[in-house]
């Protein structure tokens, strides 16, 4: 459902971005509206944000995004729970999150090579991209030590 958002088709989903300035950093996706999850909590702010939200309620199905960085982050869980709760309590009809967040959707994208997709994209300012930026040099270094260990075991079983 997602994969047409980034392919310029009508979306049957509309994302709602939890993140907040800094996070928001790492990029963006076409078809979302950011309001930060702290928002969620201040009733003066929400009035604006669901009323805009009034005009596609029930047309689309709402999707709610977080950062979803690996190491947990028990203050996400807790607003992606209150805006959640504010939109089942104004009587959405469909309203999901997305598992994994923000990181999960980037880690598609980076897969599908695709980083275009994002929109204010910038791999240096972007969580996401340091995180596998370390990961894949990780993995790299674990593959070369594997092959030199298997290079000195075949050298000593000859010799």
């Amino acid at each position: 459902v997602l994969t047409g958002l980034f392919q310029n088709k009508p979306s049957e989903c509309f994302v709602i971005d939890l993140r907040d300035d800094e996070e928001m950093k790492s990029g963006s996706i076409p078809m979302e509206m950011n309001v930060a999850g702290s928002v969620w909590k201040k009733e003066l702010m929400l009035e604006g944000v669901l009323r805009y939200l009034e005009e596609i309620k029930g047309q689309k199905d709402m999707v709610l995004m977080s950062m979803g960085h690996p190491s947990i982050n028990l203050r996400e869980d807790e607003e992606v729970d209150n805006a959640l709760s504010v939109l089942l309590q104004q009587d959405y009809p469909r309203v999901c999150t997305l598992s994994g967040g923000f990181f999960a959707l980037h880690e598609y994208i980076r897969r599908v090579n695709q980083t275009e997709w994002l929109i204010d994209h910038t791999p240096d300012a972007c969580a996401v991209c340091k995180h596998y930026l370390f990961s894949d040099t990780l993995q790299k270094a674990v593959e070369a030590s594997s092959e030199m260990a298997s290079k000195t075991a075949a050298k000593a079983k000859i010799g």
